[in-house]
């Protein structure tokens, strides 16, 4: 198992696993949390631009 970033709670929508306006919610929270995480992990700044950082020996 793999654990990335801090847990995420969804108690809010218990009981409506039918409704696709719950579905969309949930799944936009998830990806906007995917992209900040992924974001923070490669440096990048709000306007697309990567920091360069280079560690370890080439492969």
């Amino acid at each position: 198992m793999l654990k990335i970033g801090e847990p995420m709670r969804f108690d809010e929508f218990a009981g409506r696993q039918d409704d696709p306006d719950a579905l969309r919610e949930v799944t936009d929270r998830v990806m906007a949390e995917i992209d900040r995480l992924v974001r923070e992990l490669r440096k990048v700044h709000p306007d697309g631009g990567a920091v360069p950082e280079l560690t370890g020996a080439p492969t």
